[in-house]
């Protein structure tokens, strides 16, 4: 992979637009670790200058994956340290006019924007962002003066499982960190909402387009589930439809499909043990909601998004030496580009596996009620061939599967409609409306004879129809008779992953985290002289002003090995006004 490296000679600006703040005339955007970015593929298309096919995602800077690292701990511990970790990068000031401000990248920054680009346009890239020499505006004090530069790869540790060649793999875990915004959503949304999860159907994309030859069919087997997002140990799926938040605390859900409940008697149990089997607790009890942004185009357009630094897990089907390609696939070309409006720098994401399955060998688990959740939109079709969205076609796919017509009834469902606009396969191909039953449709089933059946060929299975678009999977569980609260909420984790970092990311990260401290020190150490300013004025001594127990206090507070020597120039700076 190539990078465009963006080097500011002079400040850069941009116009104001939806992403910037208030109160700007002209400003730059910034991450939600308060990091400026460059939307260099805006720039370079809205002028004609970038050939077919190439893709370029944002422009971040230099050492981004180890500044996200140190960042976000400085953020988490310091909520206030975040205007100082803009002006490591920006220059702010009044306009002279107009009331408004102005904020710019200071020169002498170098940004790097990741790019796709076929053999064939590579020189021809090079030649059109060689003559390039400004981008943004032009004002006084603010050139836009820049050094564009195509540069090798650049080299990363990361972090991949490693397979074992004495294993025989029928599965493949990994997950997705979104570096930029992202756009999944169904032909015709109102809005363009996005999806809440990275759809099957594009993982799938992803795996013929640059893993697989369409062409030979090799992998028509492959089936790609749904990317949820994962606490980062596990994807957490969707939270059953018959979970209902408890009036008394809007942060835990409870489930209610249980029959013989009590309703005045809504906390009489409140233990997991007995409601469910430990691995549903492990994987259904946690949920959260992901977050998203409006992003709006050079034309006006409105999308919503799923916020960058969020990490969305999934798991791929298939033969081994297919899991073995794509893993491997993964390893050496960890970054892509998906979902919509990736020709605007959107969707830039980094893939990383974090596991591998053989096939599981059979073990019998009986039971003579158990639960069946859609984890993802299912689509069946009835006997005639249309689709449906029936309990009771559900219901026979699921006899079908265990092999046993007849001996299953619903006792209690909780199911919704989900109307789908989209025919993949071809991620995004318009077409005809079809219903599904919606994913976190909740059935529980019970045998018609009383008799216990054996459920472990459902416990984690795919039915229906798209089945290797991520549609129809299934989780079965033995199920309770009791009501029990199920979880709290959890809030959203972003940039934790702790992969693909270079050891000069690392270094570079770690010095931006002391030079951002040492600005705290510094803006307090400056603060108790503006405050000691009218002493001074008054002919008190310089050296009877020196607050040094004050000194030593904040230096060890925030930066123990900071010369005494050096706190001791900054104050005096400050008090002569310097």
């Amino acid at each position: 992979m190539l990078y465009l490296k963006i080097t500011t000679i002079g400040e850069v600006a941009f116009e104001n637009h939806m992403k910037l703040e208030e109160g700007y005339r002209y400003d730059i955007p910034f991450d939600n670790l308060m990091l400026p970015y460059i939307p260099i593929a805006d720039i370079l298309k809205n002028e004609g200058m970038i050939p077919k096919d190439v893709k370029i995602g944002f422009a971040h800077p230099d050492g981004y994956q180890g500044l996200c690292l140190m960042v976000s701990e400085l953020i988490k511990n310091r909520p206030n340290i975040v205007g100082l970790i803009k002006k490591q990068f920006t220059n702010d000031r009044a306009e002279n006019e107009g009331g408004m401000r102005i904020r710019s990248i200071k020169p002498g920054k170098r940004f790097f924007a990741r790019m796709l680009i076929p053999q064939d346009q590579q020189d021809e890239l090079e030649k059109i962002i060689s003559g390039r020499k400004r981008i943004g505006i032009t004002s006084p004090g603010i050139t836009g003066e820049v050094m564009l530069q195509l540069v090798d790869d650049i080299h990363i540790l990361n972090e991949e499982y490693e397979l074992s060649p004495l294993a025989h793999y029928a599965s493949l875990d990994y997950t997705v960190t979104l570096l930029s915004p992202a756009c999944f959503y169904a032909p015709y949304e109102d809005g363009k909402k996005t999806y809440l999860h990275i759809p099957g159907a594009v993982i799938s994309e992803f795996v013929h387009r640059h893993v697989t030859n369409d062409d030979t069919g090799e992998s028509e087997n492959i089936r790609c589930t749904n990317a949820y997002i994962t606490d980062g140990a596990k994807r957490l799926l969707p939270v059953p439809s018959c979970v209902s938040v408890v009036k008394l605390d809007k942060r835990q859900l409870r489930y209610r499909l249980a029959p013989g409940k009590d309703p005045r008697r809504t906390e009489q149990d409140l233990g997991l043990s007995h409601a469910f089997a430990s691995d549903f607790e492990s994987n259904l009890i946690k949920y959260t909601t992901p977050l998203t942004e409006h992003i709006a185009l050079t034309n006006g357009e409105m999308f919503d998004a799923l916020s960058p630094g969020q990490t969305f897990s999934g798991r791929i089907y298939g033969s081994d030496h297919m899991i073995r390609r794509i893993a491997g696939h993964i390893k050496h070309n960890p970054y892509a580009f998906m979902g919509k409006l990736t020709e605007e720098g959107y969707g830039e994401a980094v893939l990383s596996v974090t596991g591998a399955d053989e096939e599981e060998i059979p073990a019998e688990l009986p039971a003579k009620i158990f639960d069946v959740c859609c984890v993802s939109d299912t689509l069946l079709l009835n006997d005639d061939g249309v689709p449906s969205y029936k309990a009771e076609d559900l219901l026979k796919e699921i006899e079908y599967v265990l092999n046993c017509p007849g001996r299953l009834m619903i006792e209690g469902c909780y199911t919704y409609i989900y109307s789908d606009y989209s025919e993949n396969p071809g991620w995004g191909k318009d077409g005809a409306v079809v219903r599904c039953m919606g994913k976190g449709s909740v059935l529980r089933i019970r045998t018609t004879d009383g008799e216990p059946i054996d459920i472990f060929p459902i416990m984690s299975c795919f039915v229906g129809e798209r089945t290797e678009y991520g549609y129809g999977e299934l989780l079965s569980y033995p199920a309770r008779g009791k009501y029990y609260r199920l979880a709290e909420k959890m809030p959203v984790s972003l940039y934790d992953r702790k992969h693909l970092l270079s050891f000069r990311d690392i270094s570079m990260g770690a010095d931006f985290a002391r030079e951002v401290i040492r600005s705290a020190l510094k803006s307090r150490i400056q603060a108790l002289a503006m405050t000691d300013s009218r002493e001074a004025e008054d002919g008190v001594l310089t050296e009877d002003l020196i607050p040094q127990e004050l000194f030593s206090a904040m230096k060890e507070m925030l930066m123990p090995d900071t010369p005494e020597e050096l706190m001791k120039t900054w104050y005096l700076e400050a008090l002569e006004g310097k």
